[in-house]
């Protein structure tokens, strides 16, 4: 795996760039709604230097170069006017919204600059003899383009599509190079599928190919990726208990196997000389981004919004000092978590053999 100093100032560039746009979000949406900002921060604390002052906003620049942060007045104190917790719900909840959906718009459009120069298919990588593929006469090569009308731009879709139709037959169309194929194939129930195998007897990979989408075509694909690495998210379990996805590929990672698998991708990128992966890989990021942001755990921007939800629900603010007491402790733990997944990413690489 390419680890060279480019690769690791890249990596960092892009993960402050991301987190720099988040923050970004909160403030725009704070300053057009009237909550004050005291201070918008480049790269963390400590302060390097306060570049200026305006409309009340100390604009500073920092020693950690990871991005930055916002400062709102009366984060936490409801009694401070002007402040984000003196706000209404909506106006709390805006801010607090935000930078996750800036994310979320910033992985869009990286998305569709990616399908424009790039994309990708479900290849069948190996065919196990015996199975109902095999006596389809499927074969590894074959590019899977739809079942049963339905397009198929993820593996993920095609094994739910799978899962949902056993023991019915599918029709899968294919291209083995140029040509085109169907295939009539029936999914093999649990009991009739040997351990180690699907109801197909195929083994599924992603096959990079190029040129790209037109500009419509590429923002109608960007599209669909989102729908689509939000549906991962939200269906992960599911998948996990079917055993599409085992247990230990869903584990989460952290900046350092965040690292590890940006050095993978640029590998790929070069090896096939297109850099569709790493503008893939950008557009996830920034969408997972968005999506931990707004999970409803404590210290998070989803936590903070659970509090707002639950104040509209019983009518009355929860007691401000124990809200924060939830999040500082909610912090806390987020920070151990961190550690462990860190400690994780560096003694069992997500990349095997690294």
């Amino acid at each position: 795996m390419l680890t060279s100093l480019p690769v690791l100032l890249g990596f960092a560039a892009v993960l402050a760039l991301l987190i720099l746009m988040h923050e970004a979000g909160h403030f725009l949406v704070a300053k057009r709604l009237g909550v004050i900002i005291e201070e918008f921060g480049l790269g963390f604390p400590p302060r390097l230097v306060k570049l200026f002052e305006r409309d009340g906003t100390v604009y500073s620049l920092n020693w950690i170069p990871l991005g930055g942060f916002v400062k709102p007045r009366g984060e936490n104190d409801p009694a401070i006017a002007g402040g984000l917790a003196a706000a209404t719900k909506r106006v709390r909840i805006a801010v607090l919204a935000a930078g996750s959906l800036t994310n979320l718009a910033a992985g869009f459009l990286i998305f569709v600059f990616a399908f424009h120069i790039g994309s990708t298919l479900v290849a069948v990588a190996n065919v196990v003899e015996g199975t109902p593929a095999a006596l389809a006469g499927m074969k590894a090569g074959d590019v899977i383009v739809a079942a049963d009308g339905v397009s198929v731009n993820y593996i993920p879709d095609l094994q739910d599509y799978v899962h949902t139709h056993i023991g019915k037959p599918i029709t899968l169309k294919a291209l083995r190079g140029d040509q085109p194929l169907q295939f009539t194939v029936t999914p093999r129930t649990l009991d009739q599928t040997p351990e180690g195998q699907g109801p197909l007897g195929i083994e599924l990979s992603r096959e990079i190919l190029g040129p790209g989408y037109s500009w419509p075509g590429a923002f109608v694909r960007a599209g669909e990726e989102v729908v689509y690495q939000i549906r991962q998210i939200i269906l992960l379990p599911t998948r996990i208990f079917r055993g599409q996805v085992r247990v230990e590929d869903a584990r989460p990672i952290g900046p350092v196997g965040l690292y590890q698998v940006t050095g993978l991708v640029v590998d790929i990128a070069r090896q096939t000389n297109r850099w569709f992966p790493v503008a893939q890989l950008a557009g996830v990021v920034s969408v997972a981004v968005a999506l931990t942001n707004l999970l409803p755990l404590p210290a998070l921007d989803g936590g903070r919004i659970f509090f707002v939800l639950i104040e509209a629900l019983r009518g009355r603010r929860v007691d401000p000092e124990r809200e924060g007491m939830v999040h500082i402790v909610g912090m806390a733990l987020l920070l151990v978590l961190m550690a462990l997944i860190t400690y994780q990413d560096i003694f069992n690489s997500i990349i095997p053999g690294k």
